[in-house]
């Protein structure tokens, strides 16, 4: 027997609203097969609800089964879905299990309370197969997808026709678009259209001189002549011509939001005025107009501003912008500075969540001999990410990951890794109230404390700790919430270096590890957690505590794992 699938119907749910599931078996078998199929949406805590139905399969036959489940009417909670199949009538634990499965589905107010960002880019005139592709995302939980290049132009996104061709020559169709919006949205994510705050083609530019921005020498700036760079300072009439167009997309097309674009430089330039413009001063009013004016033309919309290089992320991570963005390039290239961007975000923004555009260039041209370094790399980026609270834009399309900023560029999953991501994926969501949620802080600084903030004291048998992205160590992240404290184990043993966009060695694993915890307040549980084993399921562990020290064994960690240590006093 097999569980080929577990899939939510819509990939966020709002509180108090029924959850359908699908799940999809199939017998593999040469003889008749006639089970009981069982459910049960779960928390670290245990079963909230479990559900069954009868299951009757022909040799070589399949089934999908639908379910309606209930969760509780909570503001923000992700839940494990477990099910599995039992031979005959029996559904406990006397009966013969013949497959499980796991899986996840999430209940929240708002996409922005946890911002699983995804992308589509290909909207040409459309083929058969749509459906396919919009389940590619509900598969990975995304629920809120940025629509790349869409438009007709940077300065004026609605075309002038059904069908047009956009400014890099690709023939794109309307009716595509629509579709894919509606498509999105059935399912339970945000569709925000990419808009540039300053770009505009040369035939409007260069008629437009007077809105243009300028260099020292009194050029015209633009990115290689294929979009001027506009000027956005206050007062400039670009401002309302451009926040306008990003209100009619989301009036005309029901889009929820804007995707605001810049593109790292100018710094800052000059008006046809000859008077100075900066550009970090001038990113935050157009921001909270844009969304001011997304918002009056549909009251649940939103933006989300692009903080290209983390620039400059000190004056627009306050502003009414949704959620912090921030696309990475070089200097920050190790996992150290992903960790450093999602918690200086985070203090900039009061809160905000982060995400991070971190392109895998490993992905480009990989072939069968690089692809094992690309998929190593792809997991340790979304496993650091996580750890420290972050959310990563990387997955779209049929199983596209991103390796370029030009997004049509995207690579595919191989459908065994696409697989695996998607196990990645349910964790992300099962585990959010220990990855995401706002309560979650670095535990207090002490003056041996580590980059984590964690005064903990940590060793592991066998192999060197550290608590900085370390090659040849396995780098610990503590994090706490009410009631628990963390121990995020990422294993770089087998790495030479820690750059996060670079071809990584796959994992050999470490087995039969002992970590030790020094200045813990009393335990009464421990549970491990990981996407790498028990289909993400938590597992309960020995361990014993004696004058603060507590020690846990860890039977295995391949990429990573999280020690989930439940306080023995009430938070």
């Amino acid at each position: 027997m097999s569980m080929i699938d577990i899939l939510p119907d819509k990939s966020t749910y709002r509180p108090g609203e029924p959850a359908g599931v699908a799940v999809t078996v199939a017998n593999d078998t040469a003889a008749p097969l006639r089970g009981q199929l069982v459910l049960e949406l779960a928390t670290i805590h245990g079963v909230l609800c479990r559900s069954a139905q009868p299951v009757a399969l022909a040799p070589g036959a399949g089934s999908t089964l639908r379910f309606t489940l209930h969760p509780p009417a909570l503001p923000r909670r992700g839940y494990g879905l477990d099910a599995t199949l039992y031979a005959g009538d029996a559904t406990g634990e006397d009966g013969q299990v013949l497959a499980r499965a796991s899986g996840a589905l999430d209940v929240l107010e708002r996409w922005s309370q946890a911002p699983r960002y995804g992308f589509l880019s290909d909207f040409a005139p459309q083929a058969a197969g749509q459906e396919a592709r919009y389940d590619s995302l509900l598969r990975y939980h995304v629920n809120v997808v940025q629509f790349y290049d869409w438009m007709w132009r940077h300065y004026q996104l609605l075309p002038p026709a059904e069908e047009f061709t956009d400014a890099m020559g690709r023939n794109l169709s309307l009716p595509s678009v629509r579709d894919a919006i509606a498509g999105v949205q059935q399912r339970g994510a945000a569709a925000l259209a990419y808009g540039a705050v300053y770009g505009a083609e040369p035939e409007f530019a260069l008629a437009h001189p007077a809105l243009l921005l300028y260099d020292e020498e009194t050029r015209p700036i633009s990115l290689a002549e294929l979009f001027y760079i506009m000027n956005i300072a206050p007062g400039s009439p670009w401002v309302p011509l451009i926040v306008a167009e990003f209100a009619e997309a989301v009036r005309a097309l029901d889009f929820d939001g804007i995707h605001l674009d810049q593109y790292g430089f100018p710094k800052t330039a000059w008006a046809a005025s000859s008077e100075p413009v900066n550009l970090a001063d001038a990113f935050p009013p157009l921001i909270d107009q844009a969304r001011a004016a997304v918002v009056a033309a549909k009251p649940e919309a939103g933006v989300i501003f692009n903080a290209v290089g983390n620039w400059p992320v000190e004056t627009v991570a306050p502003t009414t912008q949704d959620a912090v963005y921030i696309e990475v390039w070089p200097p920050d290239e190790d996992y150290a500075d992903l960790v450093r961007l999602i918690r200086d975000a985070r203090r900039l923004s009061a809160g905000k969540q982060v995400i991070l555009a971190a392109y895998l260039a490993p992905f480009a041209a990989a072939g069968p001999e690089t692809l094992p370094g690309a998929e190593a790399a792809a997991l340790l980026a979304t496993a650091a990410i996580a750890a420290a609270g972050g959310f990563h834009l990387l997955l779209g399309e049929c199983a596209g990951i991103l390796c370029d900023p030009y997004y049509p560029k995207y690579a595919t999953m191989r459908p065994a890794f696409a697989r695996q991501m998607r196990t990645y994926y349910d964790f992300l969501v099962r585990y959010e109230e220990f990855l995401t949620a706002p309560e979650l802080q670095g535990c207090p600084s002490a003056p041996s404390g580590g980059a984590d903030g964690s005064p903990l004291q940590m060793t592991v048998t066998g192999v060197r700790v550290s608590r900085q992205p370390e090659a040849g160590a396995l780098w610990t992240l503590a994090r706490r919430k009410p009631g628990y404290h963390l121990v995020h184990l990422i294993n770089l043993a087998d790495q030479t270096d820690t750059h996060w966009n670079a071809l990584r060695t796959p994992a050999a694993g470490l087995g039969d590890l002992e970590l030790a915890v020094s200045d813990l307040p009393a335990v009464r549980r421990v549970l491990l957690i990981s996407p790498d084993a028990n289909q993400g399921r938590p597992l309960a562990v020995p361990w014993t505590q004696a004058g603060g020290m507590l020690t846990v064994r860890v039977p295995r960690l391949v990429v990573w794992t999280v020690v989930v240590m439940m306080l023995a006093s009430p938070p």
